[in-house]
């Protein structure tokens, strides 16, 4: 077991540095990076239940108090660093974190006999839940795959061509509620050619991990271009039913 952790940290630590590449790698490597931290996880679980022999709740309060402690220090030092002069870089957050997760799971891999693992995996309902979620991580490929439809642009006649600026406040509404429908809404009555939309989050954790581009450019099938500010994972965007001939992306 101790090997396959082992194995499993520098396959972890080799695709934290590489998951920055583009193009068709990229979202191999995040597949990838999932199913080892969902590995690690079931490990350190599962170790956890075998180390209980006495009754009481001090080893969860303790655990599970360190780890939201450990989390809200991880999140805020991370959003934070975008406004915050910090002394180290937000980034090194994220394998700083896969650091603790793998450093938990040795520990519990030393302690974990491999008859308890042969045991769980001969188990009716864990093979069962197994295959359950497999079909349905396949389906929801499929299924994305297959009503995917790639926004394209229209044969514009001239002017008069209408513009619409929106600031999108990272798809929070006024009462404080993740309201993207209600945003797709006011464009398409806006019947705007070309919507210039600022504050567009595409997967930070603490907008509901939504990527609002990808989620916009379907729902209204309007092609766009998009400008990162600060990360890759959140900027501004132009949505253009025209064709875009020549762009910048400049930073101030």
């Amino acid at each position: 077991m101790s090997i396959v952790v082992f194995i499993e940290a520098i396959l972890l630590i080799l695709f934290l540095l590489l998951i920055k590449r583009s193009g068709w790698i990229a979202p191999i490597l995040f597949i990838l990076c999932q199913i080892i931290l969902a590995s690690a996880l079931t490990i350190i679980l599962i170790g956890l239940q075998s180390k209980v022999k006495s009754k009481g709740f001090w080893r969860s309060t303790i655990s599970y108090g360190i780890g939201m402690m450990l989390l809200v220090a991880m999140l805020f030092g991370y959003y934070a660093g975008y406004d915050i002069k910090l002394p180290i870089n937000n980034q090194v957050l994220a394998p700083f974190s896969a650091v603790i997760l793998l450093i938990c799971t040795t520990i519990s891999s030393f302690k974990l006999s491999e008859e308890k693992i042969i045991n769980l995996s001969r188990d009716y309902l864990v093979r069962i839940s197994i295959i359950g979620i497999i079909v349905i991580l396949i389906l929801s490929v499929v299924i994305n795959v297959i009503g995917w439809k790639k926004p394209k642009f229209l044969s514009g006649d001239g002017y008069p061509v209408r513009v619409m600026t929106y600031n999108l406040h990272q798809g929070f509404d006024t009462k404080g509620y993740l309201g993207m429908e209600a945003f797709a809404k006011v464009i398409e009555e806006s019947d705007a050619d070309i919507i210039a939309l600022q504050e567009v989050s595409r997967g930070w954790y603490i907008n509901g991990s939504l990527d609002m581009l990808t989620w916009l450019s379907q729902r209204l099938n309007i092609p766009y271009i998009y400008g990162p500010v600060g990360d890759p994972l959140f900027g501004n965007v132009i949505l253009s039913k025209y064709p875009v001939l020549e762009y910048n992306i400049n930073y101030y």
